[in-house]
């Protein structure tokens, strides 16, 4: 679940990781966007990419993973893609609502 206090550091790294993307991927991103996020970012927290070659070595908080996956299948994703991603996330829905009744139902 994203914590929507730590949003504003998010957006600090999402910022700096765009800087690295190349530009056609960039502009796919909606202006106003990229403008809440510079509005909204973190400017004491500093951040830095040290492993774009290896971008599962990278740290970074779980929130920017979210919006990054959000970008991804928003405006970098094929059709294909985007397809498959669909799927996966009807899938984790229905896992976790068969999960919440097992939950309840052992409850009673």
């Amino acid at each position: 679940m994203i914590n929507k206090e730590m949003l504003p550091k998010a957006y600090t790294e999402v910022l700096e990781i765009l800087k690295l993307i190349s530009r056609d991927d960039y502009e796919k991103i909606p202006k106003y966007i990229i403008e809440n996020m510079e509005y909204e970012k973190d400017i004491s927290y500093k951040y830095e990419v040290s492993y774009i070659d290896d971008f599962q070595k990278q740290k970074m908080l779980k929130e920017t993973e979210a919006i990054l996956a959000v970008f991804y299948r928003e405006y970098w994703a094929t059709e294909e893609q985007k397809k498959k991603i669909q799927e996966i996330e009807i899938l984790e829905r229905k896992i976790a609502e068969e999960e919440k009744i097992k939950k309840y139902e052992s409850n009673y």
